[in-house]
């Protein structure tokens, strides 16, 4: 049986992700969008393959995602599953800095055009 901690998984987001985090950012209660196709396929392609695009995972599912792009400091996402209340607590301390050096360091920077 997996501990508390081994339940919870911070990791790169996949093209695989994108129902879930759609149906995450759609499902939020407040900062509502007033139109979702402003958020386009290319928008949430772009933060995945150039910036920072994370997923928390609960017990095997997606419970929330962030994206931020490291070159500008703008974090254009921050989101959480509401069926997770309003907090889904972090992975044991000092467990996210190899992975955000692995995310960082599989690519060279890339300008948003």
């Amino acid at each position: 049986m997996a501990t508390i901690d081994e339940a919870r998984l911070i990791r790169k987001a996949v093209a695989a992700d994108e129902p879930r985090i759609r149906a995450i950012r759609m499902g939020v209660r407040e900062n509502i969008l007033s139109d979702p196709s402003k958020v386009t396929d290319e928008d949430v392609a772009w933060y995945r393959d150039n910036a920072i695009f994370l997923v928390a995972e609960d017990a095997g599912e997606i419970a929330g995602f962030a994206c931020a792009n490291h070159q500008t400091g703008l974090i254009w996402a921050l989101f959480i599953d509401p069926a997770q209340g309003t907090v889904l607590s972090a992975p044991p301390a000092g467990s996210l800095t190899p992975q955000f050096s692995e995310i960082m360091s599989s690519r060279p920077p890339k300008r948003r055009p």
